[in-house]
């Protein structure tokens, strides 16, 4: 009798621990990814001209881009480090600025002044 307590109590921690260890934990909870959206900072300005002409400025704080919209004229210029004010250029166009004055140099020359 003493034989098959023992019998049946090995057997029983046998079968659990065979049992306990096939069962992975797992984890029920979905993985979520993390998405970051970027949303543009955009302020958009608009002066007029010494000359009666106006100058459209879309400022893209986030890309450091400003689009000036200038005698029909669609033009990208790219932020420089002014000391102080505003300062975007390319290749031919240069936008300088503080306060209310703006000035739009092309090829080195005044082509708008604020008033």
């Amino acid at each position: 009798m003493r034989f098959l307590v023992r019998f049946f109590t090995i057997t029983m921690l046998i079968s659990l621990f065979i049992v306990s260890c096939n069962d992975a934990v797992k984890n029920e909870k979905p993985v979520k990814e993390a998405v970051e959206f970027v949303v543009d900072e955009i302020v958009t300005s608009s002066v007029e001209g010494t000359d009666g002409q106006s100058l459209e400025m879309l400022f893209n704080n986030t890309k450091n881009i400003v689009t000036i919209i200038y005698n029909k004229d669609t033009i990208q210029l790219t932020g420089q480090r002014p000391a102080s004010g505003i300062w975007y250029k390319n290749e031919r166009y240069e936008l300088l600025g503080k306060g209310d004055d703006v000035t739009l140099l092309k090829d080195g020359k005044d082509v708008f002044r604020s008033k």
